[in-house]
């Protein structure tokens, strides 16, 4: 067997046991998958649509023109055909004009618009090609940024956004055994030019100099990512089960807050708790900085109203009244409201 097989197989093994932690899988799993013609995105996509065929399901892959070169549309294109070929539906997206330049803004634009299709296709997973360099080099760049604990934790996994839940199967992947699956298949790929000239991202991966991503610090920085996450998910579960006590829903749609559960419980639990209930209610993926969320506990502390990361905080009887600022609800609690408080805010991690 060529190395090329041998790294195919242990990719496929990866996947799958990626995807089986994952769990949550409907009878017949409907996949979509963001396709760039990259080669990360083209692996992913053959992997998803055997796995997915193999339970009686189908997956379709998601080609975004993001429009930031003028080779956008031709590669878009290209990768389409190489994705249909490879036995997946398709469908092809475009970014709307006028949505700035800034790296952050791009993103979430991007991310938008493939949660929205996935969701308009029936499918309820959206799946990334991100690998081991990419987790490292993210790891690096929040330590570089004063990410907070859970930032350090690199890219999850799996992350409910709306109606869909994002996953990243390959994220325990080196780039070059990917690289090495599209050779075995006999695949070609589309290497973006600018990958590794501009940019934060591109500087650090220069300095690693681990193009395959097989070094030792790519590895460090993967277990360490892991280690974080482990620890986060205790964070949330306790977060989550402060929550279930601590939130409740009034009449007209607000979330309270029991103040005085919130003084007697630990402020790094307190920090997630309330920082996860911000993003929900006011439907922000990160509405707070690291040095927001760790500014809550004395903020609440305080007694005094305040507003942050899209909502109002009003204290009031003991207890802590909590709105999106931009949309004070009255009357009938909206929907969003009435599953927070009634899910006891286990969904918000």
């Amino acid at each position: 067997m060529s190395s090329n097989a041998c790294a195919a197989d242990e990719v496929a093994a990866r996947f799958a046991a990626a995807m089986a932690e994952a769990g949550g899988w409907e009878e017949k799993p409907l996949l979509a998958v963001a396709v760039s013609g990259g080669p990360d995105s083209l692996c992913l996509a053959l992997l998803a649509r055997a796995w997915a065929a193999a339970r009686g399901g189908a997956a379709i892959a998601l080609v975004l023109d993001h429009g930031t070169r003028p080779a956008a549309r031709v590669e878009a294109a290209l990768a389409a055909a190489w994705a249909e070929r490879a036995g997946l539906a398709v469908r092809r997206l475009a970014l709307p004009a006028g949505l700035g330049s800034s790296a952050a803004s791009l993103r979430a634009a991007r991310h938008d618009a493939l949660a929205s299709a996935a969701a308009e296709a029936g499918a309820l997973h959206l799946l990334f090609g991100h690998h081991a360099s990419d987790q490292a080099e993210t790891v690096l760049l929040r330590a570089l940024s004063g990410s907070g604990e859970v930032g350090l934790g690199g890219m999850a996994p799996v992350r409910h956004a709306g109606p869909v839940r994002l996953l990243r199967p390959l994220l325990g992947c080196a780039p070059e055994a990917l690289r090495a699956v599209l050779r075995a298949a006999g695949q070609p790929w589309i290497l973006d030019p600018l990958n590794d000239v501009r940019g934060t991202r591109a500087a650090l991966r220069r300095a690693m100099a681990d193009q395959a991503g097989e070094g030792v610090a790519v590895r460090a920085l993967c277990e360490a990512s892991a280690s974080r996450r482990s620890a986060a998910a205790a964070l949330a579960r306790a977060a989550a089960q402060l929550l279930a006590r601590a939130a409740s829903l009034s009449p007209d749609g607000a979330i309270l807050l029991d103040d005085r559960l919130l003084r007697a419980a630990p402020a790094l639990v307190v920090s997630f708790a309330v920082a996860g209930l911000l993003a929900r209610l006011s439907r922000r993926i990160y509405p707070l900085s690291p040095a927001q969320a760790a500014s809550l506990p004395e903020r609440l502390a305080s007694g005094r109203a305040f507003t942050l990361g899209g909502c109002l905080l009003r204290p009031r009887h003991g207890l802590w009244r909590i709105v999106p600022e931009a949309r004070r609800p009255r009357g009938r609690p909206p929907t969003a409201y009435v599953a927070v408080a009634e899910a006891g805010c286990r969904g918000l991690f």
